[in-house]
């Protein structure tokens, strides 16, 4: 992270990264965080998971690289999310799954309210990727946030991203 602010203006920038040696870091990402904008979470950049059967692997056939091997009931995945702002945001996920996946959400330990376990749509196989949004927001407080998702029955779920809107 880089401790920079500027601001963009309403037209075309450039933003370049010049090495000072002639050894340059490898780059697999740029985020540029604005006020009241939408932001991402990279399924990929998870901090943490556990529970049974095999660990959660990484491949790239998708737009930003996703997780698979999510297969066994109560195996979890958790990314820590930084809100720019506290306040309530829609949650929308980008995935592959053959069949019905049964998910549950938990935000800082705690269960979402009114998002009992949720069930996501077949999209038809792993690598047909389909967006759905949840029908409940939930709530972050500005700073760190730990978003947890955990499998709780269904078939297994290939996840891209999970897309946060804050909602006015």
């Amino acid at each position: 992270k880089l401790p920079a602010k500027f601001t963009l203006g309403a037209e075309k920038n450039v933003l370049r990264i010049t090495p000072t040696t002639d050894q340059g870091p490898n780059l697999a990402a740029i985020r540029l965080v604005g006020k009241d904008k939408e932001f991402m979470i990279n399924a990929t950049a998870f901090s943490g998971q556990g529970g049974p059967g095999e660990s959660v692997k990484t491949w790239i056939p998708s737009k930003h690289g996703s997780i698979y091997m999510w297969y066994a009931n109560g195996q979890w995945v958790e990314w820590i999310v930084l809100a720019p702002k506290a306040g309530d945001y829609e949650v929308a996920l980008r995935y592959g799954a053959q069949g019905h996946a049964k998910r549950e959400l938990r935000l800082d330990g705690q269960a979402v309210k009114g998002l009992d376990p949720f069930t996501v749509e077949p999209s038809g196989n792993m690598l047909m990727w389909r967006d759905q949004t949840l029908p409940v927001p939930i709530h972050l407080k500005q700073g760190p946030n730990v978003l947890r998702l955990t499998n709780v029955g269904g078939v297994g779920m290939d996840l891209d991203e999970i897309k946060l809107t804050p909602k006015p």
